[in-house]
C-alpha cells in the first residue's frame, strides 16, 4: 500500500473507487444530491426507483447534483440501463482512461490495484465487452425473428444466396427437438442489415449514414475484442475511439428494445 501511495505522488495517478454492482432503494422525495452522496459513500452504484408502478434501475452517476427531488428528475434524459451486464462496471474503464493513462484503484480506502490503459487488452475487459456483443446479437436476432420471420421478407436486404442458405437450414432442422428461427443461420453482419429500417429510424440515423451509425461500430468492437491475438488498444489515443464505440453500441441495444 505504501508503494502504491508513492506511485500516486510521483506519477500523478488519480484515485478511482472500484465501482460495485450494489443496489439500494431511492426515496422519490429525497433531493438528488443528498441521495447520490449518501448511497455512493456506502458503495452503491445503482438505485431502483419505483415510478408509475414500474421499477427503474438508475445509475447513481447519472443523477444530477441538485436539490431536485429524485422523483421530479426528467428520467427521459437519464441513461437508464435496461440490462445489467456481468462485471458491468468494467465496461466504463475506457471512459475513465480517456482522461489519463492510469488510475489507482481503491475499495473505499484500501488501495487494491492500478488500472492502466493497457489493461483493456486483457481477458477481463474483453470478456465484459464480448458479453455485450453477444447480447446485442441476441437482441438483433429477436428483432429480426419478430419483424421478418420468413426469408421472403429479406429479399431487399440480403443476397439471394444467403436467403436460400438460411431457408434450407431452417427446413432441415426445424423438426428437431430444439428452438430455431430462420434468422439463427444469419451472420452478425446480416442481422445488422435486416435491422436497418427500424433501427435507423429509432436512432434518427439517415439511410446514407447507417454504416457509420450502426455497422461500423459493431464490426469495430467485435473485431477488436473477439480476436484475442490482437490488441484492443495500442496507445492512449485509441482509448477515446473505444469509449465512443461502447456508447454507440449501448445506444443500439436500447434502440432495439424500444
Amino acid at each position: 500500500m505504501v508503494h502504491a501511495e508513492e506511485l500516486t505522488s510521483y506519477h500523478k495517478v488519480k484515485h478511482i473507487m472500484t465501482p460495485r454492482e450494489q443496489f439500494a432503494w431511492l426515496a422519490a422525495d429525497c433531493p438528488c444530491s443528498e441521495a447520490k452522496t449518501r448511497l455512493q459513500s456506502q458503495g452503491y452504484t445503482y438505485a431502483p426507483l419505483q415510478l408509475n408502478g414500474d421499477v427503474l434501475l438508475i445509475p447513481l452517476r447519472s443523477l444530477p447534483d441538485a436539490e431536485t427531488p429524485v422523483g421530479d428528475v426528467d428520467l427521459a434524459a437519464l441513461a437508464l440501463p435496461r440490462w445489467l451486464w456481468a462485471d458491468d462496471e468494467l465496461r466504463y474503464a475506457p471512459a475513465f482512461l480517456q482522461k489519463q493513462p492510469a488510475y489507482l484503484v481503491r475499495e473505499r480506502t484500501p488501495v487494491v490495484g492500478l488500472l492502466h490503459y493497457s489493461d483493456l487488452n486483457k481477458l477481463a475487459f474483453r470478456g465484459c465487452v464480448y458479453h455485450q456483443i453477444a447480447a446485442l446479437e441476441a437482441a438483433m436476432l429477436a428483432h429480426v425473428s419478430a419483424t421478418r420471420p420468413e426469408p421472403k421478407d429479406w429479399k431487399e436486404l440480403l443476397a439471394q444466396e444467403r436467403i436460400e442458405r438460411a431457408g434450407n437450414f431452417f427446413e432441415k432442422h426445424k423438426g428437431a427437438d430444439t428452438e430455431l428461427t430462420v434468422a439463427m443461420e444469419l451472420y452478425i453482419d446480416e442481422l445488422v442489415g435486416l435491422c436497418r429500417p427500424e433501427l435507423a429510424e429509432r436512432l434518427s440515423c439517415a439511410e446514407q449514414d447507417y454504416h457509420e451509425c450502426v455497422t461500423k461500430p459493431i464490426k469495430y468492437l467485435r473485431d477488436k475484442v473477439a480476436h484475442v491475438g490482437k490488441a484492443v488498444v495500442n496507445r492512449p489515443q485509441e482509448v477515446e475511439r473505444l469509449a465512443n464505440t461502447l456508447e454507440q453500441v449501448a445506444a443500439i441495444r436500447i434502440a432495439l428494445s424500444t
